[in-house]
């Protein structure tokens, strides 16, 4: 009887590390915090719009803890700081907009470790689409 308890035990305790394992290795981060590659942009009138590659390609612009963020030379050039507004906006200041500040939507794709921001305030008319990749 104890030799079956302790089998048991033994076979429970692969189990559950086993399935720890598991839940490490598909873990996915959806997270703004980081930093993210330019890889391309979609601007056109009306929708939808057309992703071309980014000019100048593979500049990296950072979020990092406590606010911080590092413009790339050639996107948001300038801006040092970050807000998360909620589940779908954050702001990115000082930028030379009357508020000081733009607010765009993000959506992470945790999945294949996109980032796609879209200024909503200033709202970009032409529908402008700004698309990275993790680092």
């Amino acid at each position: 009887m104890k030799r079956t308890v302790l089998i048991s035990i033994l076979f429970l305790g692969i189990y559950l590390s086993a399935c720890k394992k598991s839940l490490e290795r598909h873990s996915v981060d959806f997270n703004v915090i980081g930093q993210w590659i330019y890889t391309e942009n979609a601007i056109g009138i009306g929708p939808p719009g057309v992703w071309k590659p980014a000019e100048p390609p593979n500049e990296i612009i950072e979020f990092k803890t406590g606010g911080i963020f590092v413009s790339a030379p050639d996107f948001l050039t300038g801006a040092t700081n970050y807000e998360v507004v909620d589940s779908i906006s954050l702001k990115i200041m000082p930028v030379t907009t009357l508020n000081g500040y733009i607010k765009m939507h993000y959506k992470i794709d945790a999945v294949n470790g996109k980032l796609t921001l879209q200024p909503v305030e200033p709202l970009c008319i032409e529908g402008c689409d700004y698309r990275f990749v993790r680092k």
